[in-house]
């Protein structure tokens, strides 16, 4: 018999008498024409790469989320209050030294030595 034509047949009192049939061999019947080896060879090797592929593609979405990570939390580092304030009394000093410069700049040139 063909197992293509087994199968189109299944009514629910055949899957139970198969399923004992399993349960009763433990060894599946050997198909004429079918290598095994080769065909458990072929299928390891299909699982191994898809397993592979599955594991470059789990490799790059960590590494994406772990970029999505580092992007976001330099957005959250958000000065304190006191931070800002600092730096606005450090920009505030500057503007008043250089103001300061430029005033002295132009005494010299209006009192020349």
């Amino acid at each position: 018999m063909n197992e293509d034509t087994t199968n189109q047949n299944v009514t629910p009192a055949n899957e139970e008498q198969g399923k004992q049939e399993a349960q009763e061999q433990p060894k599946a019947p050997k198909v004429e024409g079918v290598d095994s080896d080769a065909l458990l060879g072929k299928l390891k090797k299909r699982i191994g790469k898809e397993q592979s592929e599955k594991n470059q593609y789990k490799d790059e979405v960590d590494r994406l989320k772990a970029r999505i990570e580092e992007l976001e939390g330099s957005t959250d580092k958000k000065k304190s209050v006191k931070e800002l304030s600092d730096d606005d009394k450090s920009r505030d000093e500057l503007a008043a030294k250089d103001k300061r410069i430029q005033e002295l700049q132009n005494q010299l040139i209006i009192f020349p030595m």
